[in-house]
């Protein structure tokens, strides 16, 4: 299976949608987890399971 994504620079533009920070994470974590499963990492890697576990950020 392959997914494919596009980021959009939010940065650049100059402006932040809050409502694509969540969606941003998931697909961010659901790679990390990915590559670790790849790389034959135990426990995935030291990642959770789901985004949803990730520490908040500060």
């Amino acid at each position: 299976m392959r997914v494919t994504t596009t980021f959009e620079d939010q940065w650049e533009r100059g402006s932040w949608d809050p409502k694509l920070g969540n969606d941003y994470l998931v697909i961010a974590h659901s790679a990390a987890r990915g590559i670790a499963k790849e790389l034959g990492c135990r426990d995935g890697g030291g990642l959770p399971e789901q985004a949803a576990g990730l520490p908040a950020a500060p």
